[in-house]
């Protein structure tokens, strides 16, 4: 509870990229892993915290806020965890409200879906495409894993020049010799 509280907002929103890689259960789990409510709990924490961030005057009760969060919660439950719940509410006031009102909870339900979730995904995406995973396997690629198949089908008895490989130019007649040479010698 500690770890996932509004008193914590400051430090999601600073180390944003790491909040955007940890894992984490999604809301739906938390209440398995960690008691019935907690997702409700923290969730009405936060509007809380947000609440409390507004000029508004009229009252904003605990009733009130479960009721937000469990609104929250029947929508994203699936979709968000824990960190991501952390980071749109730390980043909601300066970059993603879209309403007049000093405090909407309307709006921090609707924005999270509609401004949120893009924004993540492009930010994911750049990170994966700026640092390619390049993971090596020992399964043969390239040139070793072609001729590792025209054996095979040389040795069954394939008609391997009527094959798009030697069709399309990617293997030679020399190569193809050579390869038909090693098979049966």
């Amino acid at each position: 509870m500690t770890c996932f509280s509004p008193d914590r907002l400051g430090y999601y929103l600073s180390d944003r990229e790491r909040c955007m890689k940890e894992y984490s259960p999604t809301l739906d789990k938390v209440d398995a892993l960690f008691g019935k409510d907690t997702s409700i709990y923290i969730l009405r924490e936060l509007y809380i915290s947000l609440y409390k961030l507004s000029t508004v005057k009229e009252p904003f009760t605990q009733e009130t806020a479960t009721q937000a969060a469990s609104l929250f919660f029947g929508s994203y439950r699936k979709t968000c965890n824990l960190y991501q719940t952390m980071l749109y509410f730390s980043m909601y006031p300066t970059m993603f409200k879209s309403s007049y009102f000093q405090f909407d909870t309307t709006d921090i339900l609707r924005q999270y879906g509609a401004k949120f979730i893009p924004w993540f995904q492009s930010q994911t995406t750049e990170d994966e495409q700026e640092q390619p995973v390049q993971t090596r396997t020992a399964e043969p690629r390239g040139i070793e894993a072609r001729n590792i198949y025209l054996r095979e089908q040389i040795r069954k008895g394939a008609d391997v020049r009527q094959g798009g490989l030697y069709r399309f130019g990617f293997v030679t007649e020399d190569e193809l010799q050579q390869l038909e040479r090693e098979v049966y010698s």
